[in-house]
């Protein structure tokens, strides 16, 4: 009796914990054509992705970010999905107000036009450089399924660098492997390529005065 009550107050833990990811929604037309991309990107905002780049007489979307990232199976499906539009005529401006970082950063690099407003920050990283090295070992040896699909990802994201931005393999394994977290300023990502447009308040600012 004990061990079933605990068993519920686990299960009922990790649904808490886990709800946040699976069901709350961060995908959101704001109106056809225009898609803000919020808050945590979650298991199911995929589908929300889907239907509102769904428009069959739109060709052009914008896709605003404020985003600390999210689930990266989720990226890598939206990131996949904007590319089989763009084969199709479809185009994209990815825009970055605020801090668009993990999955959001690899989100904004794939539109054809990347708009970074002054202030704002973006964040690389890999799966694999978050584990200690210690940690990957162990990993390797005793979990190798699920060190395998971290590897996976990070290679996948070391190809679409490559091919998005064709920055050199040192960069590259710098901002992948490089450790944790790997801070980029909206000055920097403009400076890199990594941006194509860079919007400063101050001009804004001197435009309407």
């Amino acid at each position: 009796m004990i061990f079933k009550k605990l068993m519920v107050g686990i299960a009922l833990v990790l649904a808490l914990m886990l709800a946040p990811a699976i069901s709350k929604a961060d995908v959101v037309e704001l109106s056809p054509g225009r898609i803000l991309i919020e808050a945590g990107v979650g298991l199911l905002d995929y589908g929300d992705f889907i239907v509102a780049t769904s428009h069959k007489r739109i060709k052009h979307y914008e896709i605003l970010l404020h985003t600390p990232g999210g689930v990266a199976y989720t990226c890598i499906a939206i990131m996949n999905h904007m590319e089989l539009l763009q084969s199709r005529g479809i185009t994209f401006t990815t825009i970055a107000n605020g801090f668009a970082m993990s999955a959001g950063t690899y989100i904004f690099m794939m539109g054809n036009e990347r708009i970074v407003y002054e202030g704002s920050e973006f964040m690389f990283h890999g799966s694999l450089a978050q584990k200690t090295q210690a940690n990957r070992d162990w990993m390797k040896r005793e979990q190798t399924e699920k060190y395998n699909n971290l590897f996976r990802i990070d290679s996948w994201l070391r190809m679409m660098l490559k091919r998005k931005m064709n920055w050199s393999d040192d960069i590259i394994k710098y901002l992948i492997d490089g450790g944790d977290q790997q801070f980029m300023s909206a000055e920097k990502a403009y400076g890199m390529g990594f941006a194509t447009r860079y919007i400063s308040f101050n001009k804004q600012r001197q435009n309407i005065h």
